[in-house]
C-alpha cells in the first residue's frame, strides 16, 4: 500500500471517529459527576417504555451490520408494534448513505450539526398548541384531536405507574381504532354534551371539562375504557351468539354499512351503558327505523342529528327502559309519507341500497348472520335496456317497462359484478347464468329464483310483499 493512500485512510478514521463522538453529544449525555449528569438518551418518551427501550437497544450496538440484522429482526417479530415507524426510518437513512462517498457524508453532517435547530415553542392552552401545529406543520401529519386530548389529560395523572399504565390504554384504543380514533371520541363527545358539535374536538371538551360534565385525568380514561368495551361488544360485532343478540348485531351491520352517517352510534352507546342489554334489540330496532325513515323522507341533517341528541336527553332522564320505548320522541315514523316514498322510482336514490339491505335482513333465517359481501350490486330483474326481439318486450309494453323498470319489487342485490350483456338476457338465462351466485349468500333473490316467469303480474306482486315487509316493520315505530 502507498504511504498516501495509508495517509488517507488514516484521516478518514480520524474524521469517522470524530463525527461519531460529535453525533454522540446529541444522542447521549454522558455521566459526569462534576457537572451531576447520569449516563442517558437525550430522547426519551414519558409514558412508552417500548420506544425508550428500542433506543436504548440501538445506543449499544456499534458496528453497522449488527445494526441492519437488529432492525430487521424487530420488523419481523414486530409488525405492529409503535416503534415500526423508527425502524423503517432508520433502514432508509443507512441504505441512503450506504453509496455516498464521504464528501457527502461529510457536507451533510456540517449541515445537520451547525444549520439545523430545534426550537421550542409553548402557548398557554392545547387549544391554541392545536391551532399553531396545525400552522406550524401544514403541509406535515396533521396532529389529531386525540393527541392533544391524550397529553392534557396524563399531565393530570400522578405516578409514574399510573400514568404509563394509561398512557398504554390510549396507545391500545389508537391502534384499535387507527384513522377513526377521533370519531370514537366524538361519540363520547355528543353523549355528554348532547347537541351538535361547534368547535374544534379538542376545544369541545375544554367545555365539557369547564361545565364539570367529566373530569381530566382518571375519570376521563375511565370513561374512554367503557365506551370501547360497550362499543367493541354493540357495534364491533362481538355480541353474544345467542339469537336475540345476533338479531342486534346483524342490524347494527346494517346500519354500518349502508348509512352514510353514524348520528345513531350516540344514543346507541349510551343506551347500552345505563341499561345493558335489557330490551336493546327493540331499542336498536326504533334508532334504525327513525335514522332510516327520516333520510328516507328527506329529513334535514340538523334536524335527524337533533333528534338523536333528544333520544339521548330522553335516556339519561329515564328510570325504565320502557318509558325510553314508548317515548313519542321513538315513535314518530309516518306510515303514509314513508309508504308513498317507497312507491316512487328508487334505483338512483340514495337509500335504495340500504333498503335492499334491510330485506335482505328480513329475509334472513333464524340465527344467520347478515353476508355483505365484497362485490355486491342493484340489479333490475326487468332491464333497464331489454333487447328489441327480447322476451321482455312482449311480456311488457313501453309505459309498463317505464312505470315499473325502477320501482322497489324489480330490484335485487347480487353478490357479483354487473354484467350487462347477462343482465339484459331473457329471465330464465338471468337466473341460470347470473342470479344463481347470488342465491347463498343474499335470501331475497332465491324467491326470485323460484319463480317461473318475471311478468307484471309477478313483478307487483313481488313488489307489494317487499313493500308490506317493511312497512310492517316500520309501524313498530309508529306514530
Amino acid at each position: 500500500m502507498k504511504e498516501e493512500d495509508i495517509e488517507e485512510d488514516s484521516d478518514i478514521e480520524k474524521y469517522f471517529k470524530q463525527l461519531e463522538k460529535t453525533a454522540s453529544k446529541f444522542v447521549q449525555q454522558e455521566e459526569n459527576e462534576f457537572e451531576g449528569t447520569q449516563n442517558k438518551i437525550r430522547i426519551t418518551y414519558s409514558t412508552q417504555d417500548n420506544l425508550n427501550n428500542f433506543l436504548n437497544s440501538l445506543l449499544e450496538i456499534k458496528d453497522l451490520s449488527s445494526l441492519k440484522l437488529f432492525l430487521k429482526k424487530e420488523q419481523n417479530n414486530k409488525k405492529d408494534d409503535p416503534t415500526s415507524g423508527l425502524q423503517n426510518a432508520i433502514l432508509t437513512i443507512i441504505n441512503f448513505f450506504e453509496d455516498k462517498n464521504n464528501d457527502i457524508i461529510r457536507e451533510f453532517f456540517k449541515f445537520l450539526f451547525q444549520q439545523v435547530f430545534i426550537i421550542s415553542v409553548s402557548t398557554n392552552n392545547e387549544a391554541d398548541a392545536f391551532r399553531l401545529f396545525e400552522v406550524l406543520n401544514d403541509r406535515g401529519v396533521r396532529l389529531r384531536n386525540s393527541d392533544i386530548l391524550k397529553a392534557s389529560n396524563l399531565r393530570e395523572i400522578e405516578g409514574e405507574n399510573d400514568k404509563k399504565k394509561y398512557a398504554k390504554d390510549w396507545e391500545n384504543w389508537d391502534n384499535k381504532f387507527d384513522d377513526d380514533f377521533d370519531t370514537f371520541i366524538s361519540h363520547i363527545r355528543a353523549i355528554l354534551l348532547k347537541k351538535k358539535a361547534k368547535k374544534r374536538l379538542v376545544e369541545e371538551f375544554e367545555s365539557i371539562y369547564k361545565n364539570n360534565l367529566l373530569e381530566k385525568g382518571v375519570a376521563t380514561f375511565n370513561l374512554f375504557a367503557k365506551y370501547d368495551e360497550i362499543y367493541s361488544e354493540i357495534i364491533a360485532g362481538s355480541i353474544s351468539n345467542q339469537y336475540e343478540y345476533k338479531k342486534i348485531g346483524n342490524l347494527i351491520i346494517l346500519m354500518e354499512k349502508t348509512f352514510p352517517f353514524d348520528i345513531w352510534i350516540p344514543p346507541i352507546l349510551a343506551y347500552f351503558e345505563k341499561f345493558g342489554k335489557n330490551d336493546l334489540f327493540p331499542f336498536v330496532r326504533k334508532i334504525n327505523n327513525l335514522a332510516s325513515y327520516q333520510w328516507i323522507v328527506g329529513n334535514t341533517h340538523n334536524k335527524r342529528v337533533a333528534d338523536m341528541f333528544k333520544i339521548i336527553n330522553i335516556i339519561e332522564d329515564s328510570t325504565k327502559s320502557e318509558d325510553i320505548l314508548t317515548n313519542e320522541q321513538l315513535n314518530c315514523v309516518n306510515i303514509d309519507e314513508l309508504k308513498n316514498r317507497l312507491n316512487e322510482n328508487i334505483s338512483k336514490k340514495k337509500f335504495c341500497r340500504y333498503i335492499l339491505y334491510k330485506l335482505e335482513y328480513m329475509n334472513l333465517e333464524q340465527g344467520y348472520d347478515l353476508q355483505m359481501p365484497k362485490y355486491l350490486s342493484v340489479e333490475h330483474v326487468l332491464p333497464q335496456n331489454p333487447n328489441e326481439n327480447s322476451q321482455w318486450k312482449r311480456d311488457f309494453t313501453e309505459e309498463e317497462r317505464e312505470e315499473w323498470t325502477n320501482k322497489l319489487g324489480n330490484l335485487v342485490l347480487i353478490s357479483t359484478c354487473k354484467n350487462s350483456k347477462l343482465g339484459n338476457s331473457d329471465f330464465k338465462i338471468k337466473k341460470e347464468r347470473y342470479f344463481e351466485k347470488s342465491s347463498s349468500v343474499l335470501p331475497r333473490i332465491s324467491k326470485v329464483l323460484n319463480t317461473e316467469k318475471w311478468n307484471l303480474e309477478t313483478l307487483k306482486k313481488f313488489h307489494e310483499e317487499n313493500l308490506n315487509l317493511l312497512i310492517d316493520d316500520y309501524k313498530f315505530s309508529a306514530k
